[in-house]
């Protein structure tokens, strides 16, 4: 018999770095996680198996320089999901604030066994930022990871 965790929901903590774009504007920024299937915020995963997803940030108004993030596993999947890759590939803000791996040292990768474990969420922040904090990125809609 498979054992399965039943709907996992991901959900993304965050703090984003970002300046007004105009003082009076009232503006949205978040971010959104997807599984690219028909239900993009759950999934069933088997014991030992693996999921993708996409995360995207959306700002109505603000320019964005950098964002922090973490990712949290609520109830029975806390503690049995680790994080196990990282693509920055086509990243919009791909000067990470940690790489995926450590020195075997003082500096833990985010992907190393000692803080990718959501119990209930991962310990290193997933962020970064632009290569150059002077050209920020405008409203807009933002591959992540």
């Amino acid at each position: 018999m498979m054992n399965e965790l039943a709907k996992l929901v991901l959900l993304p903590t965050l703090a984003l770095l970002a300046f007004a774009s105009a003082p009076a504007a009232r503006a949205a920024v978040s971010l959104s996680l997807s599984d690219g299937d028909a239900t993009p915020t759950s999934t069933s995963v088997a014991r030992g198996g693996a999921f993708t997803v996409r995360l995207q940030l959306t700002s109505t108004a603000e320019k964005v320089t950098g964002v922090d993030y973490y990712f949290q596993a609520g109830g029975a999947a806390a503690g049995k999901l680790r994080l196990a890759g990282r693509d920055l590939t086509a990243s919009s803000l791909p000067d990470t604030y940690k790489l995926n791996t450590g020195d075997n040292g003082a500096n833990a990768g985010v992907l190393d066994n000692a803080v990718s474990l959501l119990n209930p969420t991962n310990i290193l922040d997933l962020g970064g930022g632009v290569t150059d904090v002077t050209k920020a990125l405008a409203a807009g809609t933002y591959s992540l990871a």
